[in-house]
């Protein structure tokens, strides 16, 4: 899985090169020792003050006028919530079919859109975070879980078996 931040526009393009780039290998099928690429796009879309915006510069106004129309019906159901304040760092995240996330934690709410296709999310309850063996504050992925939720280590990580997930 490739995560990296660019635009739409060269998301997709990465998209059909890889799409071309297999088709001119026959494939990769069962026989294939090298697996094939998942490639995923994460992009912020709205800043700290809730204004629209693109690799941090200026949107394009028809993602101005969706997130408008988005926030603004959202805002008055999220308003009855005692701990909303408002909307700020919307991001938007694109993925191949048969891309896993690892296990992660976020620090802010979250508003979840299918646009197609289906996801399947796993969660954590609360207050088990030592279950879940965090990196290390100052790693990359500190945010992250270093159990792999497919195939869990239990002996590396023997508090996982403990862990408390919902589906």
């Amino acid at each position: 899985t490739h995560l990296y931040r660019d635009t739409f526009d060269g998301f997709v393009k990465t998209i059909r090169k890889a799409n071309r780039n297999t088709v001119a290998r026959g494939g990769i099928g069962a026989n294939s020792t090298k697996p094939k690429l998942l490639h995923y796009l994460h992009e912020i879309v709205m800043n700290k003050d809730g204004i629209a915006a693109v690799a941090g510069g200026e949107a394009p106004q028809q993602l101005v006028d969706d997130l408008d129309a988005i926030t603004s019906q959202l805002r008055l159901l999220a308003s009855k919530q005692p701990f909303f304040g408002d909307f700020a760092y919307a991001k938007v995240w694109l993925g191949q079919k048969g891309i896993v996330m690892p296990m992660h934690y976020d620090a802010t709410d979250n508003i979840y859109v299918m646009a197609w296709g289906r996801k399947r999310a796993i969660i954590g309850e609360p207050g088990q975070l030592d279950a879940f063996y965090r990196y290390p504050n100052g790693h990359p992925l500190v945010g992250s879980s270093q159990v792999n939720l497919t195939e869990p280590d239990l002996d590396r990580y023997p508090q996982f078996k403990d862990a408390r997930l919902r589906e």
